[in-house]
């Protein structure tokens, strides 16, 4: 085929793609003529990039699960060409739509994928990428993961002399707003404003107008923030994104009630009614329902509020049920073609890999040694990013275990009989660095549980209380309550301000745990005569966690990563002289009395090595200042801790003792204080 075939294609697919959201008719036209084209020259890759093509059309229109359907087809496609620019695409493609579905996991899952493949080729989609993945994690709630990511953004686009600064500033703008940072949002977001000034970007103006009027409705300047909102809806309109302006009437609605402006409240969620309707937002509906609900419960109009009530969570529970048949649909249709391209790319990763190692056989010892480095140098990144919240954990734990080592090596009086060689050495920092390697095959929503129930599961419980709270209001207008519904209706409000404040607490005693069990037993009949629970089975389980917030089977899955480290590090062709780093690394929860894992190993076959890796990474993890879900101890708590675990057989208490006397537990003190 010729080249002036090709770049007819191209020309026609470029002229698609700038016209899907201000002249799709006419895109439309120029999409089908490349289809055509590349249909009647047998050109498949012109055939793969205009599927794509056509999900974006659909997606425009508001169809997005026939969108997944094409960029799932053209993606199978641009595996088999190997067009891995085209796969890095699809799969952000599929992400953002999964997104929008708000099937949050599945869009960051896609969002990883390709930004695997994104980095080397183009690095301004490669920022855009990781832009819309912490925009994922701030859906997900994992905060600090977003925040982190949002700066690693602005660091890498200054390190490249990338432009649009504002789009990781509108991120973090993003971000604090829903944290409640109502301070930081207005700063993030003005920050992006002057980055935006002279760019004609309507649509980024308009979002960070939306978040300082939302800052401004979190600090009560509702004057202020009712200006703003307006300013937001006519910068979205002109842009022609209307998707948002439902959500924005929703706020504005919000404002007038808090202010006792009951007209105008009306008057705005009928606006968001009709823009949800337009845009087929059925997600949006429901959120509408829920706001007439608490503006009749205002009016003290139960029956009207329970009705919209019920409204709402019907519309909830259609969309529940209609991801589920589609999930099932997938597994006994789609999953045909997603297992094919999960096989392709495992084979190409497969070949890459037998590719790697025979050049790595190849080499001189040096040059290994440097390949090796720059392995494990990016791995550890990798780990970082992944779970941002632990980031430098592995490099701390390096630092102590090389310092440990080599204080050894220096102490001949109390280990005579050792002394620890460079390589050796070398070993054990490669051994620390990857020690975690395992965690990245444990599912996201167990390695970054950082309370007992999500966010999104405490918002729904509130949806019920409120829904719990309307029903008893009305049953007690019409025929009156028992005692015991009288007891609820007044334990409510207490009840889940309870459960909200167990939500974080890192240890729970019996009595807050019979406490739970009490709640769990309210039960009632609503409106309708259904019996209904504050608290279901699944949620209790959750909550009652005696320490920690994972459940035994998520806490099965957590210990599963040491020995997922040792199968990866046995997969690597390590030099000789250091081929002991997947038992070293895979070892680090390992005790002496043989009560740890992966492999319960005891006494003599837990090597000096092994022993000390276990101190330093119990020391590091209790005085860790960026965990979430706990506070740091201090060091010498933390030494304390340690030592109460050597008097019940489990760690070497001849080097804890040591760890504390050379005062290696204070080795990274100020970088622990400067993350606190």
């Amino acid at each position: 085929m010729s080249d002036k075939i090709v770049q007819e294609i191209e020309r026609l697919l470029e002229e698609a793609r700038l016209r899907v959201y201000n002249d799709s008719e006419t895109g439309l036209g120029f999409l089908d003529e490349a289809f055509e084209l590349s249909k009647t020259h047998d050109y498949k890759k012109g055939i793969a990039w205009s599927i794509m093509r056509y999900g974006s059309y659909a997606l425009s229109s508001g169809y997005r699960y026939k969108a997944i359907e094409e960029y799932k087809m053209s993606l199978k496609l641009m595996l088999e060409l190997k067009d891995y620019q085209g796969v890095s695409r699809c799969h952000y493609s599929i992400g953002t739509v999964y997104a929008l579905l708000s099937e949050f996991d599945l869009a960051l899952a896609h969002l990883m994928k390709a930004k695997a493949l994104s980095k080397e080729y183009d690095s301004t989609y490669y920022m855009k990428l990781i832009n819309n993945i912490a925009s994922l994690y701030l859906e997900l709630n994992q905060y600090e993961n977003a925040i982190n990511m949002s700066h690693y953004i602005i660091d890498y686009m200054k390190k490249n002399n990338l432009e649009r600064l504002y789009l990781p500033h509108v991120s973090l703008g993003d971000i604090y707003l829903k944290m409640g940072k109502y301070k930081e949002a207005l700063f993030s977001s003005e920050k992006a404003l002057e980055y935006l000034e002279g760019e004609d970007e309507y649509s980024y103006v308009g979002k960070c107008n939306l978040i300082i009027a939302g800052a401004y409705k979190g600090l009560k300047y509702f004057d202020e923030a009712l200006i703003v909102y307006n300013r937001a809806l006519k910068l979205l309109e002109s842009s022609g994104d209307f998707q948002k302006s439902s959500s924005i009437h929703r706020d504005i609605a919000e404002i007038y009630l808090k202010r006792k402006e009951i007209d105008y409240a009306f008057r705005h969620c009928q606006k968001a009614m009709t823009l949800s309707l337009k845009h087929r937002s059925e997600d949006a509906e429901s959120k509408v329902y829920y706001l007439y609900s608490k503006i009749y419960e205002t009016l003290e109009n139960y029956e009207k509020a329970y009705e919209f009530y019920k409204k709402g969570s019907e519309i909830e529970k259609k969309l529940y049920s209609e991801r589920l048949i589609k999930k099932y649909k997938a597994v006994k249709t789609e999953d045909i073609e997603i297992e094919d391209i999960e096989i392709e790319e495992s084979l190409s990763l497969d070949r890459t890999l037998s590719e790697l190692k025979t050049t790595y056989l190849d080499l001189s010892l040096s040059e290994k040694s440097e390949l090796t480095d720059a392995f494990v140098e990016a791995i550890v990144d990798t780990i970082d990013m992944r779970d941002t919240t632990t980031s430098g954990h592995s490099k701390r734990i390096a630092k102590y275990s090389l310092e440990m080592m080599r204080q050894v090596n220096l102490d001949k009086e109390n280990f005579g009989d050792v002394m620890f060689t460079e390589s050796e050495l070398k070993e054990m920092y490669y051994a620390a660095l990857l020690h975690d390697i395992g965690k990245l095959a444990i599912k996201e929503s167990i390695l970054l549980k950082h309370q007992r129930l999500t966010l999104d599961r405490i918002e729904a419980l509130q949806h019920k209380f409120v829904y719990m709270k309307s029903c008893l209001k009305v049953r007690l207008e019409r025929e009156g309550l028992n005692d015991a519904e009288v007891n609820i209706l007044a334990s409510l409000d207490t009840s889940m301000e309870f459960i909200k404040s167990v939500n974080s607490k890192q240890y729970l005693d019996d009595y807050t745990i019979g406490k739970l069990n009490e709640i769990y037993k309210m039960e009632l009949i609503d409106c309708d005569g259904y019996s209904i629970r504050l608290l279901d089975k699944f949620e209790l389980e959750h909550l009652s966690v005696r320490r920690g917030n994972l459940v035994a089977t998520e806490w099965v899955d957590m210990k599963g990563h040491a020995q997922k480290t040792k199968e990866f590090l046995e997969n690597i062709p390590w030099l000789k002289s250091i081929k002991n780093v997947p038992k070293i690394a895979s070892s680090h929860h390992e005790k002496l009395d043989g009560s740890g894992y992966p492999a319960g190993l005891s006494g003599d076959e837990l090597s000096t090595q092994m022993r000390i890796l276990s101190i330093v990474d119990i020391f590091e993890a209790l005085t860790a200042s960026d965990r979430p879900y706990k506070a740091p101890m201090s060091i010498n708590q933390a030494v304390l801790t340690l030592k109460s675990e050597a008097e019940d057989g489990k760690l070497d208490i001849k080097l804890i003792d040591f760890f504390e006397s050379k005062g290696i537990c204070y080795l990274c003190k100020e970088e622990l204080e400067s993350k606190s």
